[in-house]
């Protein structure tokens, strides 16, 4: 008898030793398509936790489209994917929330069913290549942009791309260059948004064949330094403008070494302009500045240097020392009353020479 209990006692011991494992609650449903109502297999559905505590949890449909999530109790949002398809990736609502709507899981055991639904979306997809000789061309970035919606892809090494799952649209698309001395355009062969070729999607739609074929275009490349110290100044805008054709001025900006590359830019006769940040923002402290400069070391655009660009060419060593500007301050009152004047307008005239247009200050 006394064996008995001393066995009973150890068989509790060993049960409280057992580690105990949480049942998680179940969630389960079907994902159709939203128009046909066909089952969709192979779909994910990823249970996302508002706790930070907790982790995702992923299922992905069977062959019937059905899914099944364990879930522990708390609050949850179920995201859809299908990657490598035209389905659009969407948040769970039945209310047309971007977000998604919360999905409560209140006990350990419950169990629900929420059946869900995909939309498809459309496809454009294209070919880059060379203008001269049609060689194909890789890691070229392609974006599309809607009014709503923005993506990129880059081109594969037969030159090809493709956009999936866009959503219903009116789209520009443009080819970017990452690293090659190429123009980047968009559809239609132009250099301008807004004069480019929309391309019009619907849902299911493919559109194929929106190709590009690039040329060759100029190459600017220089450094940009203080002219007192001699020390590289990082952030500056280095724009060029083109005199030849009315388009938006390319701009590069200096990085911590003082250097910056303009490449893809158009046949033409450019200006450079150097445009300096202002270091210390909005302190009220002294700032320290420098005087916007053309190429090369003019301070009027009616003086610069012209740079003639031709596809193909590259230009390098075309640099800039920046003046650190000076600054003029005082007060205005009043002659007679000797009262503070706002609203006074002071314009300092350079005497050397006619300041095209005189920088103007007003009082506070």
């Amino acid at each position: 008898m006394a064996f008995g209990r001393r066995a009973i006692i150890f068989l509790i011991l060993v049960a409280g030793a057992m580690p105990v494992q949480l049942r998680g609650a179940e969630l389960v449903g079907l994902v159709k398509e939203a128009d046909t109502g066909k089952m969709i297999v192979g779909a994910s559905v990823r249970a996302i936790p508002l706790s930070k505590n907790f982790q995702e949890v992923l299922s992905r449909t069977n062959g019937n489209g059905r899914y099944h999530l364990d879930l522990l109790k708390g609050k949850y949002r179920l995201f859809l994917s299908f990657p490598g398809s035209d389905y659009l990736p969407q948040f769970y609502s039945t209310n047309d929330q971007p977000q998604g709507e919360t999905i409560d899981i209140p006990t350990f055991d419950s169990f629900r069913i929420i059946n869900l639904t995909m939309n498809s979306g459309g496809s454009i997809a294209g070919k880059v290549v060379r203008f001269s000789d049609n060689t194909a061309l890789s890691n070229i970035r392609i974006t599309a942009s809607s009014q709503e919606f923005r993506t990129s892809v880059t081109t594969r090494s037969d030159g090809s791309y493709l956009f999936r799952a866009l959503p219903p649209g009116n789209y520009r698309v443009q080819a970017m260059p990452l690293n090659e001395n190429f123009i980047p355009i968009y559809y239609g062969d132009v250099r301008d948004a807004e004069k480019s070729a929309i391309v019009a999607l619907e849902r299911k739609q493919a559109q194929t064949h929106i190709d590009f074929r690039l040329r060759n275009g100029g190459m600017v490349s220089g450094r940009v330094f203080a002219n007192k110290t001699r020390e590289p100044l990082a952030g500056v805008k280095v724009i060029a403008e083109n005199l030849s054709v009315d388009e938006r001025p390319p701009f590069a900006v200096t990085d911590s070494q003082g250097f910056y590359s303009l490449r893809g830019l158009s046949p033409g006769e450019y200006i450079l302009e150097a445009q300096a940040p202002n270091e210390s923002g909005n302190s009220l402290k002294p700032t320290r500045s420098y005087i916007m400069q053309y190429h090369s070391g003019r301070y009027y655009r009616e003086l610069a240097d012209k740079l003639e660009i031709v596809p193909g060419s590259v230009l390098t060593g075309v640099s800039f020392a920046l003046m650190e500007s000076g600054s003029l301050t005082g007060k205005v009152r009043s002659r007679y009353h000797n009262a503070p004047l706002g609203g006074v307008s002071v314009i300092p005239q350079e005497i050397s020479e006619e300041l095209p247009v005189a920088p103007t200050a007003k009082t506070n």
